[in-house]
């Protein structure tokens, strides 16, 4: 396509710049002195004023009676906006007047201009922050590559910190951006290469063919491979992108053409795509406005007014074009509801100032939350240093701990965290799922299976504690099973079989339960204690029964008697008896000879020094068997070694069995919804056979394991809990030295886990409904519980299956659930009730003016003056002396009855069971003060006694 001559000479002037005058209509065309016959341009004279080109004018790539793109770009911008004096029409291109002020940097008539001249850089104005010690590792990572793009001298900590905090999905937006800028330039040149086929008339100048593929010297209307490539790295050219990102007017902003990226396109590969035709060798930092206007101008594909008339500019410049093109579909949307950033608009349009109002409004929006975290974070801290303040003055042992874990965390480079807060809803479903496989157990073996079609309770006799202290005694009831030695007035020969198979006996594998089967089929019945089977034992109900020492005799009376002593079990004997089971179990200790040897260990010194609660840990095998053989050796004097071997094995046996006990125990009061103390088990053994995570595993955080090895290893106050072992010389399994990772991966587990491995094995296999006999060889395995719990939370776990062994007045306020007025029934089941209405309602109000003061007043005062008062209470009303979490307690209340159809001189009742206290309705006949002084005795007689059905 070609131009007419008017046009060709209005665009070129003949190879002379077109700087029209808007000053003067008459000035048309200008001449150029500075432009030779060889096509080459000469540098300013000396006596400019300084604001002049100070590039030589590169060789045109063209000839000189071509039209030449470096003429047409300068010659068109300069058409518009020129910067010459209207008196001297000579005057070399781009030279200031001396009369002539310099143009406000804000207008946008001059920006591009502004970009061609090499003017001092402004001094930047100072941002909000450029402190960038709080950024995330990937706002690291970001702004280590615009460093990296950043030409020599520049430094990086003039770059805000708001340019490095990006949105998310950020990439992918820019990589979506590119390719849009991609898609439009080749719709441009498409458009070029249509009119080009189509010829275009003379009088017709929408697209220009001589000026559309500068750039693209290959087959009009596609990209070369290297374009396509200067596309695809726009979304990493961060110079370009920088100022948009801070939300100011800072000139941070550079073009990719410029001088500035050419760290960026040596990057990508691109030294050698920008020739001296498009670089833009002048162009100097400039703030987003100024930018999008040289991007706009250089790249064409606009529309201006020319002679009155509106008139299309072409692409010029691609890269410039596709530039624009991209921070345009880039921040189209940065300031939400369509609204993007403002130097996509014209300078104080509408849309301009709609997007000066977003940012402002969002900036109020950011100072505001960061002053209220300012004022959150103010009051955390001083309620963390007056709780730290209470908690020294109240129980200086658990402020010494907190302090020394600090310090500890502080040594092993730990850093700390919050403690993971399950919201009620997570608990609430944790505890379902954890409930609900459990019935589906119980469920399952209540229809019996081939071998044993119905299993009748479990009965387990066993014999009052004569102290009062407990109901029974754990060590002589677990020695004389072991021992085979009955009682008969406490069990009878069935029933004491059946109770030392379930606690101590092998679970049948699946083998052995087949063959059994088949015996069965060919009517080889086997013996009652051949095909017991455990693992239905073990989910089936137990018959608790507590025995006292005295005989009733075999008469009749004497039966019906004995019979009316002893408590029908329907849950309060069993919460009594796994009670006193944790209770007692710090004693729980293997005989040798005529001594004992502890099985787990307790130091009350070390609790009380360093604030731990009331935690079991398990004796090392080495300390078990060494104090053993010790004892031995004093009583063999070492002459009769088959003879200490046997003593040894047989202790080996006891510790198995009696752990093996306590396990199975444990598993049945989970299935049966019984609490079991937290004091029982720490924290890091509940996560070792609950759910199989020793420390090693990425889903045992290092901070936890810290905490939970608390008063497991430290011995003394001044003894450093781990860190003190990355100091000592200690060695890993491979011969080196400790280190961080390794002292959790293997020192910890090696040292606290494995070491113990004969009594965690037993539990181990306890817990285990198909037995684990070889679980002392794969502790890190976990019980067989590890199948269901392994996914739920510790503290989910710690909260769900165990209950609060320290008690204090508000717990157990929470768990009270007064019940007034109880009537009488017919044998109809109709309430019996002769008085009136307001005489009800009179006993009602009585009833609760009683509870609400002078009842919890008394548990209050009688708890402050004994420590033991709560666990007792609550042991004479439920059988357990220890209450469920808050989370799973809603089952677990304890209701206080008032039942106006017993006598007023009646004793309060405790039922066990049902877990109730039952107080007479009318309670005031002996006054209050004495019916308290009844209540308290009340709870001292009935407190681990069960005499009443």
């Amino acid at each position: 396509m070609s131009y007419s001559r008017e046009q060709s000479r209005y665009r070129y002037g003949n190879n002379q710049f077109n700087n029209r005058s808007p000053g003067n209509s008459n000035n048309r065309y200008q001449n150029n002195s500075n432009i030779g016959e060889d096509g080459w341009g000469r540098k300013p004279s000396s006596n400019s004023d300084g604001h002049g080109y100070q590039n030589y004018y590169q060789r045109s790539p063209y000839s000189s009676n071509s039209n030449s793109y470096q003429s047409y770009r300068r010659g068109h911008v300069d058409q518009r906006y020129s910067l010459g004096s209207t008196n001297n029409s000579n005057t070399e291109i781009g030279h200031w007047t001396a009369d002539r002020k310099r143009p406000p940097e804000s207008s946008a008539a001059t920006v591009t201009a502004s970009n061609d001249n090499t003017y001092p850089p402004k001094k930047l104005k100072a941002p909000l922050s450029y402190c960038c010690d709080e950024l995330t590792l990937e706002q690291q990572q970001y702004r280590s590559k615009l460093e990296s793009q950043l030409q020599d001298g520049e430094c990086i900590q003039l770059i805000p910190r708001q340019a490095f905090i990006l949105p998310n999905a950020w990439d992918e937006r820019k990589k979506r951006a590119a390719q849009v800028a991609m898609e439009y330039v080749l719709k441009e040149l498409k458009k070029q290469s249509d009119a080009n086929t189509k010829g275009w008339s003379d009088e017709d100048d929408s697209y220009a063919s001589d000026v559309s593929y500068v750039g693209n010297k290959q087959q009009p209307g596609t990209l070369t491979a290297m374009e396509k490539k200067y596309f695809e790295a726009l979304p990493d050219c961060l110079r370009m992108m920088t100022g948009f990102d801070i939300d100011g007017d800072e000139k941070l902003c550079y073009c990719p053409c410029s001088r500035q990226n050419e760290k960026w396109r040596k990057q990508h590969g691109l030294e050698h795509l920008i020739d001296q035709d498009i670089l833009c060798s002048t162009f100097t930092v400039c703030e987003p406005l100024g930018l999008m206007s040289h991007l706009k101008k250089v790249g064409g594909v606009y529309e201006e007014k020319e002679n009155r008339k509106m008139k299309k500019v072409p692409m010029i410049c691609k890269f410039h074009y596709g530039a624009n093109i991209f921070l345009r579909e880039l921040y189209k949307d940065c300031n939400g509801d369509g609204i993007g950033h403002k130097a996509l608009y014209y300078l104080n349009d509408d849309n301009y100032k709609k997007a000066e109002r977003a940012v402002n409004l969002r900036k109020e929006r950011e100072k505001q939350a960061i002053v209220k975290e300012k004022i959150e974070l103010q009051k955390e801290l001083s309620a963390t240093e007056e709780k730290m303040l209470t908690l020294e003055k109240i129980n200086s042992a658990l402020y010494k701990k907190n302090k020394r874990l600090e310090s500890e965390m502080e040594k092993l480079g730990i850093e700390q965290k919050e403690r993971l807060e399950l919201s009620a809803k997570e608990m609430q479903e944790w505890n379902d799922s954890i409930n609900g496989h459990f019935t589906s157990l119980r469920n399952i073996f209540d229809t019996g299976t081939e071998l044993e079609p119905i299993m009748p309770p479990i009965v387990i006799s066993v014999e009052r504690d004569v102290t009062g202290r407990n109901g029974f005694l754990l060590q002589p009831f677990l020695d004389n099973l072991y021992d085979e030695k009955r009682k008969p007035s406490i069990f009878n020969q069935q029933d004491f079989e059946i109770c030392r198979k379930v606690l101590f006996g092998d679970i049948l594998s699946p083998d052995e339960i087949e063959r059994l089967k088949e015996k069965k089929r060919e009517g080889k019945k086997p013996s009652k204690m051949k095909r017991f089977n455990i693992t239905i034992a073990l989910i089936s109900k137990w018959n608790v029964i507590f025995n006292k020492t005295e005989s009733y005799g075999r008469s009749k009376a004497a039966k019906e008697l004995k019979e009316l002593d002893t408590a029908i079990d329907e849950g309060g004997p069993s919460r009594q008896f796994f009670s006193d089971v944790w209770k007692q179990l710090h004693t729980l200790a293997v005989p040798v000879l005529k001594r004992k040897v502890q099985i787990f260990y307790q130091d009350k010194a070390i609790r009380e020094e360093h604030g731990n609660p009331l935690e079991l840990i398990p004796q090392r095998d080495d300390d078990l068997f060494k104090e053993i053989w010790k004892i031995l050796e004093e009583h063999c004097d070492g002459s009769d070694a088959p003879e200490m071997e046997a003593l040894l094995d047989d202790a080996r046996t006891r510790i198995k069995l009696y752990a093996r006990a306590i396990g199975r125990m444990m598993l049945h009061s989970f299935i049966h919804g019984y609490p079991v103390s937290s004091g029982v088990m720490t924290p890091f053994f509940m996560n070792l056979i609950l759910r199989g995570i020793i420390p090693g595993d990425p889903r045992y955080d290092k901070g936890d394991i810290v905490k939970h090895m608390d008063g497991i290893l430290c011995k003394s106050a001044e003894y450093a809990l781990l860190s003190y072992k990355l100091e000592d010389g200690t060695e890993d399994k491979n011969g080196n030295a400790l280190t961080k990772d390794t002292l959790f991966s293997d020192f910890i587990p090696a040292e606290f886990i494995h070491t113990r491995s004969q009594v965690l094995g037993a539990l181990i296999d306890g817990m285990s409904l198909d037995g684990k006999k070889d679980a002392s060889e794969k502790l890190q395995e976990g019980s067989q519980l590890c199948r269901i719990l392994r996914p739920v939370p510790l503290e989910a776990i710690s909260e769900i299956l165990f209950a609060r062994p320290n008690l204090t007045f508000e717990d157990v306020k929470e768990a009270l659930e007064p019940v007034y007025c109880v009537l009488p029934r017919d044998v109809h089941n109709k309430p019996i009730w002769e008085g009136s209405e307001e005489s009800l309602a009179a006993h009602k109000s009585e009833q609760k003016y009683f509870f609400e003061t002078q009842f919890l007043s008394y548990i209050k005062d009688k708890s402050e003056k004994d420590s033991e008062f709560l666990s007792k209470f609550v042991e004479c009303c439920t059988g357990s002396s220890c209450l469920p979490h808050k989370v799973v307690g809603d089952s677990f209340q304890i209701k206080v009855e008032f039942n106006l159809g017993i006598a007023a001189d009646t004793l309060p009742k405790f039922h066990t069971c049902t877990k109730e206290i039952v107080f007479p309705g009318v309670i005031y006949e002996r006054g209050a003060d004495n019916f308290l002084e009844i209540i308290d005795s009340a709870i001292e007689s009935s407190s681990n006694q069960f005499d009443m059905n």
